[in-house]
C-alpha cells in the first residue's frame, strides 16, 4: 500500500501562536510540564493530519469555508488549516484559545 501522506506547513502566525500558548501556560501554572504536555498534545494532532487531512470541519463561515478552511478542535484550543490537494500540503495558520474569537483573527 502506498502512503500518500501531506506536508505539514506552518505559518509564522502558527508558530507565533504556539509560542504565545507555551508561554501564557507556564506563565499561569508555574509549571514548565503542563505546557510541554498540551503542545505535544497540539503537535500530534496537527501530525495526524499527514495522513487524514479532513479530519477537522470546514469553518462555518461562508468566506472561510468558500476558501476551505478547516478547523480541528483539541482540548481548549481550535488549530485552523487549509488543505492543498494538488500540492499534498496542509497550511497550518492558526493555533487559538477556542474561547477567542477565531474568525475574526484570520
Amino acid at each position: 500500500m502506498v502512503k500518500n501522506d501531506y506536508y505539514i506547513k506552518f505559518t509564522e502566525s502558527a508558530f507565533n501562536d504556539l509560542d504565545e500558548i507555551y508561554f501564557y501556560i507556564t506563565h499561569e501554572t508555574s509549571n514548565e510540564n503542563i505546557a510541554d504536555n498540551i503542545l505535544e498534545e497540539i503537535e500530534k494532532s496537527i501530525y495526524r493530519l499527514k495522513e487524514f487531512p479532513q479530519i477537522g470541519n470546514l469553518i462555518n463561515n461562508n468566506v472561510f469555508k468558500k476558501r476551505g478552511y478547516r478547523k480541528l478542535v483539541i482540548g481548549n484550543y481550535i488549530i485552523i488549516y487549509k488543505i492543498n490537494q494538488s500540492l499534498k500540503s496542509i497550511y497550518i495558520l492558526r493555533i487559538l484559545y477556542s474561547s477567542r474569537n477565531y474568525i475574526s483573527l484570520l
